[in-house]
This record gives structure tokens, C-alpha cells and sequence, in this order.
């Protein structure tokens, strides 16, 4: 996992790969697992802890860093691989929260309205960014599929990453 850096950053670095950053829509259609729809990226089960890097933060109540196995490391880490979707994607739910293409737009909006005839990436306010996704230091429900950050500053941050999406040809 990648962090502290900004989007700008996460743009020039999916470039240099020859991809780019995911639209919302995209990000959240692979956290969902396509028309399943699902809660978490795993599926519908609630035990969060048991699956994302969530809930590891002294700032939050650390509900996720105590297990039987003993005391779990705060974030980000190395993924272990219960936090993967039915396609094989892996800390979708948890680890960092990742840009997107989109600047904000609330749900709502011209932008969504179309959602299920086309794939939109949202216009909104230049310099209101949105990231998708949980991080170290969220609440385990945060790693719901629907999570949404929007309206931040395009600014680094620690508890953001970066995803890369290649187009189809």
C-alpha cells in the first residue's frame, strides 16, 4: 500500500503505468461485486474486523487491534487477503481510502442520475475531490461498499491511496 500523497501524485503515478484513476461509479461497481450489490467487498458478513484493516487507530476507539492471536498492528499494512472481493481485488473495504477520478457531486445530481445507462465520472467542484473506501483509522462500519469521503482538498493525506483502472480497449 501506498499513502501520503495527493491526487495529483496518484494521477501522475496511474499514468506512468499506462491507467488512471477509477470513476466512483467503477470503484464502487467492483467494491460491490458487480449487480450482488453486496455490503462489504467480502459479501454481507458484519464482522468487519475479521476481514478489513479498520478500527486500528488510538484516535478512534481501536475496536479492530485486539484478537485472540494477539495484538493487531495499526495501518496501513500488508494486506492479509480476507478483505478481497469475488473477483480477486484485494482492501477495498479497509487499509487506505483511495482517490478517484471524480470531483464531488452529491448523489443526486445530473451526474448520477443516469448511473445504470452509462458510466459517469462527475465534474462537481474543481478542487472537492471524493475518495472511496475505509482506512486504519475508520470505524468498522466505514467499510461499506457505499463509504464515501467527498468534498475533501486534493492535499496529502495518511490515510489515502491510490488504485489504478485500466480502460477497456
Amino acid at each position: 500500500s501506498l499513502n501520503c500523497l495527493d491526487k495529483r501524485l496518484a494521477e501522475d503515478i496511474c499514468e506512468s503505468r499506462q491507467m488512471r484513476l477509477p470513476t466512483e461509479a467503477e470503484w464502487e461497481w467492483a467494491a460491490g461485486n458487480g449487480p450482488l450489490e453486496t455490503t462489504f467487498p467480502w459479501g454481507a458478513d458484519d464482522a468487519v474486523c475479521d476481514y478489513a484493516v479498520v478500527a486500528r487507530e488510538k484516535v478512534y476507539p481501536a475496536q479492530c487491534t485486539n484478537t485472540e492471536a494477539g495484538t493487531l498492528p495499526s495501518g496501513p499494512v500488508i494486506s492479509d487477503g480476507r478483505d478481497q472481493t469475488m473477483a480477486g481485488i484485494f482492501d477495498m473495504g479497509g487499509n487506505l481510502e483511495e482517490w478517484v477520478a471524480d470531483n464531488f457531486e452529491p448523489y443526486g445530481e445530473a451526474c448520477w442520475e443516469a448511473l445504470h445507462l452509462n458510466d459517469p465520472q462527475c465534474e462537481g467542484v474543481p478542487g472537492s475531490a471524493s475518495v472511496r473506501g475505509g482506512h486504519w483509522a475508520n470505524v468498522p462500519l466505514e467499510a461499506r461498499v457505499v463509504r464515501r469521503t467527498a468534498g475533501i482538498s486534493i492535499d496529502v493525506s495518511q490515510y489515502r491511496g491510490v488504485r489504478c483502472a485500466k480502460s477497456a480497449r
